[in-house]
């Protein structure tokens, strides 16, 4: 009963056509380069910027052994670095969902705190989808923590758009009660409002000048 009622917990869904997703934008002197899951030493820059980004329980190297090898609903197939004077600060895994191949989707975005305000949560973004655009996958679903309303934001300006109809989830894993899935997806859409309303006034602007 607790985990249906947990509303901190419950993620909501985004979509999008990777077409239309932005490509990513320079971000010098910062630069990527892959993730060797491999790597022992990789595996612990990934863990570093993953318990630095998140609020959550802290992440050991079974928990990152788990996320390439045998993550919950993705086929994790690459993941990346984002690099500054050689040292890691920004990560973002990308693959297929399980439940089906078409469909590409990403994991843990994760920006250290010290570098954020740099524009690396929308070069993240970007920079996966396109990643998974150029190997022939057309359709995108994130799945994020309602609580990460940055997040939902950055992905709503990259082109996604929010999704209701459990029937069209490529993650159907999570289980709400009515009234959590209610609240959650009350709060999306009221985000999303935000979003195109903010939109309009900046081409408002645009447009006077």
């Amino acid at each position: 009963m607790r985990y249906l009622l947990n509303y901190s917990r419950a993620v909501v869904h985004l979509q999008a056509d990777l077409s239309r997703i932005p490509a990513p934008k320079d971000v010098s002197p910062f630069f990527v380069r892959m993730v060797n899951p491999d790597n022992p030493i990789d595996l612990n820059h990934w863990i570093n910027i993953v318990n630095d980004a998140y609020d959550d329980t802290l992440q050991d190297i079974g928990y990152a052994v788990q996320h390439f090898r045998n993550h919950l609903f993705l086929d994790i197939s690459k993941a990346f670095f984002v690099i500054d004077d050689k040292v890691p600060i920004a990560t973002i895994s990308i693959g297929i969902y399980k439940s089906n191949p078409n469909i590409g989707g990403v994991a843990r975005i994760a920006v250290k705190k010290k570098f954020r305000g740099y524009g690396l949560g929308s070069f993240l973004i970007n920079y996966g989808f396109n990643q998974l655009y150029q190997q022939g996958i057309n359709y995108g679903e994130s799945i994020i923590s309602i609580t990460r309303e940055q997040s939902i934001l950055l992905h709503l300006k990259s082109g996604f758009i929010p999704q209701i109809n459990k029937v069209y989830f490529s993650f159907k894993n999570q289980k709400r009660s009515a009234i959590i899935l209610f609240l959650v997806n009350r709060k999306l859409n009221r985000l999303y409002k935000q979003y195109l309303l903010k939109f309009s006034e900046n081409f408002l602007i645009q447009q006077n000048h």
